[in-house]
C-alpha cells in the first residue's frame, strides 16, 4: 500500500504536536530549570543615553565621564591602595583587559582613597594596564554601595548594571563571566 505524501504531512502536522504535548515536551521551561531574560543585541546606533552619568577624576585632577566608555562592555573595579585583596584583583584585571580591550571591553579602576598622592604613588609602584580614577563623590552608591572591597561592577554597553561581584574574583572567574554574559546577552 503507497502513502501519499499529503497524507503524511497531514499526519505529522496534528499528530506530532499532540504527541508531544502528551509526552511533556511543550517547549515551555521546566518548573526546575533556570529562568534567564535575554536582551536584544544592542548597536551603537540605538544606544539610549548613558543609564548613569558619573564624572570621576583623574589623578591629575582632569575629568573622566563613565560615558567615554558608551557601547563598551565595562568591568568597574572599586579598590583600595591598602587593601590586600585589591591588589590581588589588580593582577587579575591587567590579564582581562589585556585580553579584551580590542574587543570594546574597558576595565576601570577607581580608587576610594581619601588621599590622591598616596593613590599617585601607588600607580608609580604597581603594574596597572588601565585606567584608574579617584572616587569623587563616591559615586558607587549609584550601584547599591561598596561594602566590600574590591568590588567590581559589570556594565552594558549603555551603562545598566549586568552584575556586581564583591571581594576577589579570579581571572577564570571573571572571563568565564564576561563569555557567558556575550553569549547571552549582547
Amino acid at each position: 500500500m503507497k502513502v501519499s505524501s499529503k497524507v503524511i504531512a497531514l499526519i505529522v502536522f496534528f499528530a506530532l504536536p499532540l504527541f508531544l504535548s502528551m509526552i511533556g515536551c511543550s517547549g515551555k521551561k521546566g518548573a526546575n530549570e533556570e529562568k534567564t531574560k535575554t536582551k536584544p543585541v544592542i548597536s551603537s546606533k540605538t544606544l539610549k543615553p548613558y543609564k548613569h552619568e558619573i564624572i570621576f577624576k583623574t589623578v591629575d585632577g582632569e575629568s573622566a565621564p563613565l560615558s567615554n566608555y558608551k557601547g563598551k562592555i565595562v568591568f568597574l573595579n572599586f579598590f583600595a591602595t591598602w587593601n590586600k585583596e585589591s591588589l590581588k584583583q589588580i593582577d587579575e584585571l591587567n590579564r582581562l583587559y589585556n585580553h579584551y580591550s580590542r574587543f570594546k571591553v574597558a576595565v576601570i579602576g577607581v580608587a576610594v582613597d581619601d588621599n590622591v598622592n598616596k593613590v599617585k604613588a601607588f600607580l608609580e609602584t604597581h603594574k596597572v594596564d588601565y585606567p584608574v580614577y579617584v572616587k569623587g563623590r563616591m559615586p558607587a552608591g549609584r550601584y547599591g554601595g561598596v561594602g566590600t572591597l574590591p568590588t567590581t561592577i559589570v556594565l552594558l554597553r549603555d551603562g545598566e548594571v549586568f552584575k556586581k561581584f564583591p571581594g576577589w574574583k579570579s581571572y577564570k572567574f571573571l572571563n568565564a563571566e564576561l563569555v557567558n554574559m556575550l553569549r547571552h546577552r549582547l
